[in-house]
């Protein structure tokens, strides 16, 4: 036994003796294939504090490859049946070290050596590489997801990795892949741009169909990014919400009007959309569901929004006043009658005559007429609005009296 101690104290010894160059490339090659998390845990702290051979580089993406690349089961289901608690986060077990080693390989990637990694990824490796974006463990497919964008950024095989992206999406789009990292494919794909107009169209456009798009909460800023000083694409995309909107479901239209409100700023003029505008607002209201509503009347709160319209109030007032005027008769949610009685009074105010004649027209189809002008309609809606955010206040108020 003593003997047994001696050897391992001089190996330490030895060890100690070489520069430390050598003795931390070798020290760190060795403990590439311990099988303790706790000391790849310190490897890894140990390669970011005091940095990385070469060599090591070469044996440790190997060493990772090896541990992590496995076939990934397709167990979560997709489609209809998707809903956020599908996306169980199932930890894989410790003694297999593969979150540790993901980031590691997220580590790796991010050095400037493209040389090692050019030699390191396949494009089989890169396929294999996809396929971990399907893991059951969400640390995983996080880190996966980063070490893919960092061999983008030292620009290995870019072309291949946008092809693998666009396929991947693809595949999801046709129902054969599951939702599992999503969020980081569509991430990954705006941020391998520019995106030829072909891929928008086949993948980010035909997403705004499927159901349960309010669960993907990136998707609003990925389409901000993706439409930012493109005003063709812009254009597109609000022409295609619009043509869509009524055949997607009610939570998913929430999240399309978000994303008109967001790209309408960037637009010069509405004329050419007005009449699908009309249609959705009309939608909006006339569905019932709250969220929409307020979300749909709230288009005219940003100022933008608000001076792209008033030129054209005359074309857009006439089709929604039915919807508009029964709405400010009815609407029943507490919590957002301030917010839809300010808004509804925020258009009828942009133009009084255009709001006279379309109360005219309104009465006529009307067997009791509404008494009153306009303004003092307006006049009503506005103290109404006033009123019940008193009443608010003052409920706030004495809720938090002790």
């Amino acid at each position: 036994m003593s003997t047994e101690k001696e050897n391992n104290i001089n190996k330490k010894r030895k060890l100690l003796e070489l520069p430390r160059e050598k003795r931390s490339c070798k020290n760190s090659l060795a403990r590439l294939f311990s099988q303790d998390p706790f000391d790849l845990f310190n490897l890894h702290e140990d390669m970011k504090k005091y940095g990385v051979e070469d060599k090591v580089v070469e044996v440790a993406l190997s060493r990772a490859k090896h541990i992590m690349f496995r076939e990934i089961k397709p167990v979560n289901p997709t489609g209809e049946a998707y809903n956020c608690g599908d996306d169980i986060v199932v930890r894989n077990k410790m003694d297999s070290n593969i979150n540790i080693f993901s980031r590691i390989l997220m580590f790796l990637t991010a050095l400037n050596k493209p040389r090692i990694l050019q030699m390191a990824f396949t494009d089989f490796d890169l396929v294999r590489l996809f396929e971990l974006l399907k893991s059951e463990d969400e640390v995983e497919r996080v880190n996966v997801g980063q070490s893919i964008q960092n061999l983008f950024d030292q620009k290995i095989s870019q072309e291949k990795i946008k092809s693998l992206i666009e396929n991947e999406l693809s595949l999801f789009l046709h129902g054969i892949r599951t939702h599992t990292g999503l969020p980081i494919l569509l991430h990954l794909f705006s941020y391998t741009g520019p995106i030829r107009e072909e891929a928008y169209i086949e993948n980010i456009l035909w997403f705004m169909q499927t159901p349960h798009l309010d669960l993907l909460v990136d998707f609003k800023d990925i389409v901000r990014v993706l439409c930012k000083d493109n005003s063709k694409r812009t254009i597109l995309t609000i022409k295609f919400i619009l043509h869509i909107f009524e055949n997607v479901d009610s939570l998913s239209k929430v999240t399309l009007v978000e994303i008109l409100v967001i790209l309408l700023p960037c637009i010069d003029s509405i004329e050419s959309i007005i009449p699908g505008l009309c249609a959705l607002i009309n939608t909006s209201i006339l569905s019932d569901h709250h969220l929409l509503l307020e979300e749909a009347i709230g288009i005219f709160e940003t100022p933008e929004i608000y001076k792209l319209i008033k030129p054209f109030i005359d074309q857009l007032l006439p089709p929604i006043f039915p919807a508009l005027y029964s709405l400010s008769k009815k609407y029943w949610r507490k919590k957002g009658k301030v917010r839809v009685f300010k808004n509804i009074s925020l258009i009828l105010s942009m133009n009084h005559l255009v709001f006279e004649e379309c109360l005219i027209k309104y009465n006529k189809k009307r067997k009791e007429p509404e008494k009153g002008s306009s303004i003092e309609i307006v006049e009503r809606c506005l103290e109404h609005s006033t009123l019940e955010k008193k009443k608010e206040e003052e409920f706030n108020k004495n809720r938090y009296k002790k």
